[in-house]
């Protein structure tokens, strides 16, 4: 299995943390800004933390992952709110 099947569980809690980042986010036109990095950042590492304390272990692989697809949907996210 190339993913661990835990991983899916994220997707509820990636939806309610686009709902709270959806203040920060103004129309400025911009593509890319610094807090999308550190917006991705804190989400994976609130994910990494709640799967320690549910016993659940990750690798490297899936922790790159995780951050890069985090990072490319909040990018997608933020650039839909900036640009309309």
């Amino acid at each position: 299995q190339f993913l661990n099947s835990n991983l899916y569980m994220t997707v509820i809690l990636f939806v309610l943390y686009n709902l709270m980042i959806k203040q920060y986010y103004l129309k400025n036109y911009k593509i890319i800004e610094f807090k999308d990095f550190i917006f991705s950042l804190c989400f994976s590492i609130l994910v990494i933390c709640i799967y320690l304390l549910f016993d659940i272990l990750l690798n490297i692989d899936e922790i790159i992952i995780l951050f890069t697809i985090s990072f490319i949907s909040i990018i997608f996210y933020a650039s839909q709110i900036r640009n309309v």
